[in-house]
């Protein structure tokens, strides 16, 4: 999963707005491949499932496996946008 949310307001919260991965890859417009490799810290090429956006709580998270680059970070902000109609 990928926190969507802005860092701001991540302390102090009991839930996380997040966006769903997959390596179940899709043709979908609205999601973002992401490749495997040591920086996002997957082991298969995944999608960013941008049209399944959700809260979680807190508990529910585990360590951070990755990080995702900022040109894909550009990438999900603009499917965002798209699929909130913003």
């Amino acid at each position: 999963m990928v926190i969507v949310q802005n860092s701001d307001y991540l302390d102090g919260l009991e839930s996380v707005t997040i966006c769903p991965m997959t390596s179940a890859l899709s043709a979908a417009s609205v999601r973002v491949r992401i490749k495997a490799n040591a920086a996002t810290g997957i082991k298969e090429p995944s999608d960013v499932e941008t049209d399944k956006i959700t809260t979680v709580r807190v508990s529910r998270l585990s360590t951070k496996v990755g990080e995702i680059a900022d040109k894909e970070l550009v990438k999900i902000n603009h499917a965002l946008r798209i699929w909130l109609d913003l």
